[in-house]
């Protein structure tokens, strides 16, 4: 027997359950009921991607010499794929190069920081000593707020 209410496991709110159901654990709002979908596919996509991936293995393990084969009797795919390799490649020793210049002017700018920070401190700085600070403090964040990637060390983001 069916308890008389119950509460729905999306929303919080109590609800009487359908009769013809045994196990309804979602309200019948349309949100509730698209986000209950939305649980369902992503768990069973879940397990079919893990399995795709497994029996994809399987069948590469099995076969050790199909891509030298297919490459030799397809040179256009070859080709294709050479230079699509040499295009990431290059792509990727670009961002080498932006990280490494982002940050040198990472530490550049929080030397003059801490340049800045060490003259003595008086009790009415000038219009432009202020100006300066702020655009320090502007680059210094916008330096560490730009996007990171994995080549650069973790420990500059922090400023």
């Amino acid at each position: 027997m069916q308890p008389a209410t119950r509460d729905c496991l999306i929303c919080r709110s109590s609800f009487a359950p359908d009769p013809r159901t045994k196990r309804q654990r979602v309200c019948s709002l349309e949100s509730c009921q698209r986000e209950r979908k939305r649980r369902a596919w992503r768990r069973w996509a879940a397990g079919h991607r893990r399995q795709k991936q497994f029996k994809t293995r399987l069948w590469a393990l099995s076969r050790p010499d199909y891509w030298v084969d297919y490459r030799k009797s397809h040179p256009v795919y070859r080709i294709r794929e050479i230079e699509r390799m040499r295009i990431k490649r290059k792509s990727l020793r670009r961002i080498a190069k932006q990280t490494l210049i982002r940050r040198t002017a990472s530490e550049r700018l929080l030397g003059i920081r801490a340049l800045s920070r060490r003259t003595k401190t008086v009790a009415k700085p000038t219009l432009i000593a202020r100006q300066i600070e702020g655009v320090i403090e502007f680059l210094v964040w916008k330096e560490n707020v730009a996007k990171l990637t994995h080549i650069a060390s973790p420990g500059l983001a922090n400023g």
